[in-house]
């Protein structure tokens, strides 16, 4: 309990937190966002030709998906409830020139707010498997994405945390 207080206290008043590992700094978490990225890109390729995409990434995290689709031209708004992770990702977007929208918030609160059919492409990775009730969750970002848009999510299963 006591190392939880010390990290939530040092990101809250400092920024920073010495055991965190950025998942661009990462290998395994390199891998895996190229992965997606190929794979999203492909998809958004087909399904978009060309036009100028319109992409939320809830739970954005420090914007594993987030810099690299806005490097390649799409329209970014993130949300994610961690003002440490908004924080480093704006940082990162700012360093590279990138015009990106970043949320700090509850991400499915936000996404209620916003207005029907507002996106081209609407990520969920890694986050809906910590929702009870997922399915509502689901619904409410396929409000949000336009007719003919994509929905992208991944889940994790029960047992990661375990490997």
């Amino acid at each position: 309990m006591f190392q939880k207080l010390r990290r939530k206290f040092l990101r809250h008043f400092f920024g920073e937190d010495p055991d965190y590992r950025d998942p661009f700094d990462d290998a395994a978490e390199q891998l895996y966002g190229r992965l997606y990225l190929k794979y999203l890109l492909e998809k958004a390729g087909l399904e978009f030709r060309g036009q100028r995409v319109r992409a939320l990434d809830v739970g954005c995290h420090t914007g594993r998906l987030s810099i690299p689709l806005a490097q390649a031209g799409y329209e970014i708004t993130g949300i994610d409830s961690s003002r440490f992770h908004i924080q480093r990702v704006e940082k990162r977007a700012g360093e590279l020139g990138l015009s990106c929208r970043f949320i700090k918030g509850d991400g499915f609160e936000q996404v209620r707010r916003m207005p029907a059919d507002s996106f081209d492409l609407v990520l969920c990775t890694e986050v809906l498997y910590q929702c009870p009730d997922f399915s509502s969750r689901m619904k409410d970002l396929v409000r949000v994405l336009r007719p003919g848009g994509l929905l992208a999510t991944s889940h994790r299963t029960r047992f990661f945390y375990l490997t």
